[in-house]
């Protein structure tokens, strides 16, 4: 099991296997409804963090019914992000969300390779050479 913190380096390269066509990649924003006004990572998928236990208990027909795309699979990579874009630096406490998000996928839900996007997302929207 593989679990860890990555940059905009690695979250490009995600990018841009999913631009390929990979379906082994995926970007998960686990962002509230509330929280996705000011935009999203290009090719992330919205399940929002209270919604995201049901939701890996569905199976992937259901899954890709509900959410519109299809679930991954626990030898998939995926990055997960769930920072609201509020102009402030990284808090300890959106930390804690998505250790919390990534140590359950990893330990509850069999995933293998969770990865924690480290950069803020605020961050990711003001600099453009981020995914350029």
């Amino acid at each position: 099991m593989a679990y860890g913190r990555v940059d905009h380096s690695f979250l490009d390269w995600c990018t841009r296997m999913i631009e390929k066509g990979s379906m082994a990649h995926h970007i998960l924003d686990i962002r509230e409804e509330d929280e996705l006004e000011y935009g999203r990572i290009p090719y992330a998928q919205n399940v929002p963090e209270s919604e995201l236990e049901a939701a890996l208990d569905l199976t992937p027909k259901d899954w890709e019914a509900r959410y519109g795309y299809p679930k991954p699979k626990q030898g998939h990579v995926v990055v997960v992000y769930g920072e609201p874009p509020t102009g402030s630096e990284y808090c300890p406490l959106v930390q804690q969300r998505l250790m919390r998000v990534c140590n359950m996928l990893a330990s509850e839900y069999g995933y293998k390779y969770v990865q924690q996007y480290a950069v803020s997302f605020y961050k990711f929207m003001i600099n453009p050479y981020i995914l350029e």
